[in-house]
Formats: C-alpha cells, structure tokens, sequence
C-alpha cells in the first residue's frame, strides 16, 4: 500500500470513485423481455460478469439467472459504465442480444441452497451485439487471471474486496420526456467493499465463500440483494492512484445467495470453480 494512505480504507476513500468504475465496465444487468399485448413485461433476472479466453466471449452469473434466460423473448444489458476511453451509447438506447446468438451454459447447478453450487455461463455467439460490447465494455481474461491467482495462493483476508451488482430494490421506473416513449427504466449498479474477512470452504469441485455485512456499520446497504445474483466478487490489485488506471482487478466469486437479515447482519454467499 502506497506511503500517503495509511490504510485500505483510506486507499479506498481517495479512489472509491475510479475503483468503482472500473469494476462496473467489467459488470452487466441481465434484463428478460415478455412482449405481451398491450405492454411489454421486464423483469431484471441478475448480474454478469463479462469474461474472455482466447476463443470464448461470455457473461458468468448464477445458474438460476441463466437458466431464465430460456422464459423471456429478448435480453436486454444494463451497460452500466464503460471505460472511458471506450465508445458511448445514446443514453436512452435499448442494448438487446438476439437469443440465437446467447448458448446457456450449466457449470454448477443451483440447489436452491446456501451452500450451493449456483454458476452458469453464457457464451455470446459471434454476432453485432458482441462487437458493440468488446467496444464499449471490459471482458475479464478468466484463463489467464484465474491460473496466475491460483499460482500465487492469494489470502482471500487480505487486500480489497468488493461486490458488484445491479439490486433491483433500486429500479426505478420514469415517465419519459422523449418522444415516442412513454416511460424508461433506470437501473443502478452497486459496489460495496468488504472490511470484514470472506470465510472460504473448500466443497470438492467448488469453494464456498461468504461474507457478513453489518448494517449497523455499512450504512449505504439495500436491504435485499435481489438483482445482485450473479454479481462478481473483485479484487483490487492497485496499490496507488496510478494502478487504479492499469492494473486488473481479479474475479474470485459469484453472488447466489442472500440469507434473511438477523440481529442487523446479512450473510451473501458465493460460489467459485476449485
């Protein structure tokens, strides 16, 4: 950690706004669409995380959220942020995939239990879609990160971590000034970092991991995580303002569940190939 800030928080504090932005340009909203008469139904199933190999485009979320991707017409992404030296979208611009060009992949199904497995992938075929979105947003290199995180047996009580999600608790629906368009719907990615250690289980083929959020200590906090499903959990690999702008955050975990507040604690849990 750099000289001038004595701590992770205070690292955190000077910086929240770059840190967080630059996780965001990694994270999407995952939106179904029903087109039923007279209106259309949207409902935000989750978070993704965009990831790469060398010849795989891909969004990791939670095995409960892709598996319902096959109930809704179109999928729609929140863009969220984009880097900044990446192209923008007109603000009120629709970002739909075509479903032929999505492939649903089941890699730990959800047991509708906290101790899970829940993670699923979904390959993004070659298409228009693809190429607006290698444009506009960051596609974390799963292979080659995940092989040098292993290699360096990174102390998941050390360091920043943080999660990043889309909570549905703040959807927010507006009439629409524009013409044409007789409402819209905002929705607002979250980043909250954890000062608290992440317990790990080792579960055979997967590892368990989960964190206690206290909301008598972390104020800003929704009250229920859904829409965060799915939802990465970063670390932070900059030690000073100029990494922010150029090292890679690492992606060590997927949000699948949240269990019932008690005594002022919510307990989120993610899962994690071994």
């Amino acid at each position: 950690m750099n000289s001038a800030y004595k701590t992770q928080k205070d690292f955190v504090s000077a910086f929240a706004p770059a840190i967080t932005n630059e996780l965001f340009t990694y994270t999407v909203g995952i939106i179904g669409i029903l087109q039923k008469e007279p209106d259309e139904k949207i409902s935000l199933l989750g978070t993704g995380s965009l990831i790469k190999t060398d010849c795989f485009y891909g969004i990791l979320t939670a095995e409960h959220v892709s598996r319902e991707i096959k109930n809704f017409d179109e999928i729609g992404l929140s863009i969220g942020a984009v880097g900044e030296n990446n192209l923008q979208l007109p603000r009120y611009e629709r970002f739909i995939i075509e479903k032929m060009c999505l492939e649903v992949i089941e890699v730990f199904k959800s047991s509708d239990t906290a101790e899970g497995p829940d993670l699923g992938l979904v390959q993004i075929l070659s298409c228009k879609a693809l190429d607006t979105l290698k444009a506009i947003k960051s596609f974390f290199n799963i292979s080659i990160h995940r092989s040098k995180f292993l290699k360096n047996h990174q102390d998941f009580n050390s360091g920043i971590w943080a999660l990043c999600g889309f909570p549905d608790e703040l959807t927010i629906r507006e009439p629409s000034a524009r013409k044409g368009y007789e409402y819209f719907i905002r929705y607002s990615p979250q980043c909250y970092f954890i000062d608290q250690p992440i317990e790990k289980k080792d579960c055979g083929t997967y590892d368990l991991r989960k964190i206690n959020f206290d909301y008598n200590k972390n104020k800003g906090l929704v009250k229920k995580f859904g829409g965060f499903s799915g939802g990465g959990l970063w670390k932070l690999t900059a030690s000073n303002e100029e990494e922010c702008k150029t090292k890679i955050p690492f992606l060590g975990g997927v949000i699948f569940f949240q269990e019932i507040i008690n005594d002022h604690v919510c307990k989120i849990y993610m899962s994690w190939p071994s």
